[in-house]
């Protein structure tokens, strides 16, 4: 069976009293009449009985791969339907429907209504109807689930609330992705939303109307991700920071916000770079920490040479030394001969020699580590020859002109020496006088 239904659009009165023979064009005429009475439709909508999205379960289609019995993957997503108009009671299309595109796929849930058409012998279903206007599921009333989406979990996920010309994209559990615009309506913006806020004032408009939409809050929802051009984001940070301006975003600039519970960067392969023209700002109630398990940490230039001073090294360091001066001072408050006083001063010698060999680039005080930059005067951000250029393609050998011209070594002329020649014969050129 395929999708497909005629459907009465007229009632025609048949006339039961005329008996007898009619032509060729009478009997045309009729055809005519009965069949303008009715309008088909190839596009049928159909109950989803089941959705097939588990591999493992024995009702999963099936298919022969070298030899053995497998899960026919190529019908993941697939449905079994009961067709509304051609299939009354409990019967059922054997044959699978396939979603109508790979790319963008809404699947339903099992009694919630789709349309199914016909395609080169394939059969395939749209996203379900909006039966009634909700998000979460559209179920035919009375029709029981899968047992795994309940609709009283999921009755506060809503629609988010649009303004004119969005484009919105949005799913059955809180989340979803919002392209807008600007309070001009002329800039573009992205928001994207996972986790539809419970606050109580939210709550309960949603109680009081079930069709209330959801007012995105980047503060409020569980996770969001700002792309914003000409629009400030105020968003409330987790930690006090003297550096936090008072517009993000705004005044023709973009900015992105990421607002949730924790993030992660992570560069699984080589590096994570942040750049800034004027700031990196980090601000934490607790915390910041910097750690290289193997490499070292260097601080204003990644050439940096100068390690820094660990507090608890040096500590010690000046405790034997004050040690050694504060015995040599006891040492010469009694003593009465010189001898004694020879013999002190030659105790704190003896330590000091000590001392000055643990010092140098070994000295147990200097970080492995951690290294800094010496001190500079910093650059003007807009002053000419800042290396604030596009990255090359990676190849290290593109050339770069201010560093052929700064890094060349120039020989110097020393002798100069003038040559004189003559020419055997001297053509005159024509021309006009001035």
């Amino acid at each position: 069976m395929q999708p497909g239904y005629r459907k009465n659009t007229k009632y025609i009165i048949s006339d039961r009293n005329n008996t007898g023979f009619i032509n060729r064009n009478e009997a045309e005429d009729l055809i005519k009449q009965y069949a303008s009475s009715e309008e088909f439709y190839e596009i049928e909508p159909a109950e989803v009985l089941k959705v097939h999205l588990e591999p493992e379960q024995k009702s999963f289609p099936k298919t022969e791969l070298y030899g053995k019995i497998v899960p026919d993957l190529s019908f993941l997503g697939s449905v079994t339907i009961r067709l509304i108009h051609t299939q009354p009671g409990n019967d059922y299309l054997t044959e699978l429907v396939k979603p109508i595109s790979p790319h963008i796929v809404q699947y339903p849930l099992k009694g919630e209504i789709v349309n199914v058409a016909n395609y080169n012998g394939q059969l395939y279903y749209y996203n379900p109807l909006n039966l009634d206007s909700k998000i979460n599921m559209n179920k035919i009333f009375g029709r029981e689930g899968e047992g795994k989406v309940f609709p009283m979990l999921t009755k506060y996920n809503r629609p988010i609330k649009v303004k004119q010309g969005d484009t919105i994209f949005q799913g059955r559990f809180g989340q979803s992705i919002q392209f807008s615009s600007d309070i001009n309506f002329v800039r573009p913006n992205i928001k994207m939303t996972i986790g539809q806020s419970q606050n109580m004032t939210i709550l309960g408009s949603k109680t009081r109307n079930e069709y209330e939409p959801h007012p995105a809050d980047i503060n409020l929802d569980d996770a969001s991700i700002y792309v914003t051009t000409n629009e400030h984001v105020p968003l409330k940070t987790g930690a006090k920071s003297k550096m936090k301006t008072a517009l993000l975003g705004g005044n023709q600039s973009s900015v992105i916000v990421t607002n949730s519970d924790s993030v992660a960067l992570n560069a699984k392969e080589t590096d994570a770079h942040i750049y800034a023209r004027r700031n990196i700002n980090l601000a934490s109630q607790s915390s910041i920490n910097l750690e290289s398990e193997f490499g070292e940490i260097n601080l204003g230039d990644v050439d940096s040479n100068n390690p820094v001073v660990k507090g608890k090294e040096l500590n010690d360091f000046l405790m034997e030394l004050v040690t050694s001066v504060e015995s040599y001072a006891d040492a010469m408050k009694v003593a009465e001969k010189q001898e004694d006083r020879v013999l002190a001063s030659a105790d704190l010698m003896e330590s000091m020699a000590t001392l000055k060999e643990s010092l140098g680039q070994n000295a147990s005080f200097f970080s492995k580590k951690v290294f800094i930059s010496n001190d500079h005067n910093p650059p003007v951000v807009n002053a000419e020859g800042t290396d604030n250029a596009i990255s090359n393609s990676g190849n290290e050998d593109e050339l770069n002109l201010e560093s052929m011209w700064e890094d060349t070594v120039w020989d110097e002329v020393e002798n100069v020496e003038s040559i004189e020649y003559e020419v055997e014969k001297i053509t005159p050129v024509a021309g006009v006088r001035g």
